[in-house]
């Protein structure tokens, strides 16, 4: 889906009552958002945006630190993020003396 794709707003009942024109909409590149009691459930879209979705959704790691990681360009990238950030943790703190 781009940014410039356009969509209708359907509630699960219209969705169902105007199913076959509902496709003919999608088929011309456009994106059917279904609602149920106003909060969006469901999306109908065409084969090209859901080829474009899956695709996005395999390249981004789903749990964890790792979604955080593919943010940056390389690991030099977020390696100088972190250090950063502990850096700024660790400003006017003063070790402890171990004996």
């Amino acid at each position: 889906m781009t940014n410039t794709t356009k969509y209708k707003v359907l509630s699960a009942a219209e969705a169902k009552l105007h199913f076959a024109e509902s496709l003919r909409i999608v088929d011309k590149g456009n994106v059917i958002v279904i609602t149920r009691y106003g909060k969006r459930v469901a999306a109908l879209v065409g084969p090209e945006d859901l080829a474009q979705l899956e695709k996005l959704k395999s390249q981004v790691p789903q749990e964890g630190l790792a979604q955080l990681v593919h943010r940056w360009k390389d690991a030099r990238e977020l390696s100088k993020a972190l250090d950063e950030v502990a850096s700024n943790c660790t400003k006017g703190r003063v070790a402890p003396q171990l004996d």
